[in-house]
């Protein structure tokens, strides 16, 4: 039986996230730390960026992290997404002066 190493995939945006209207949709990976910097989740979420979408239609596609998570960032680059620093925000989910907080946006 085989491990599971994680999740990617893409979902519709919404409610208190600063994203361009209509509907965008995120994209997102979480993996065990074991299989970081193997090129998983390039690959997947190369994946989901070539899935034939036919209802409905995607809008425009983003991803989000952390400032300071280089190894994401580095995924969103490999995979051909483009930083919009207008885009960028502090989550509302973390508190005020946390480090976690200052997030940076990317689209493709």
């Amino acid at each position: 039986m085989g491990a599971v190493l994680g999740d990617v995939g893409m979902r519709p945006m919404g409610g208190d996230m600063p994203f361009p209207d209509p509907v965008c949709y995120d994209i997102g990976w979480m993996l065990d730390p074991q299989y970081f910097g193997q090129g998983y989740a390039t690959e997947a979420a190369l994946g989901w960026l070539g899935h034939d979408f036919r209802d409905p239609q995607p809008g425009e596609v983003v991803s989000f992290a952390a400032a300071a998570n280089l190894p994401s960032i580095g995924v969103m680059e490999r995979i051909g997404m483009k930083r919009d620093a207008a885009l960028d925000f502090d989550h509302p989910g973390v508190a005020a002066g946390h480090p976690l907080r200052p997030q940076v946006v990317y689209t493709v």
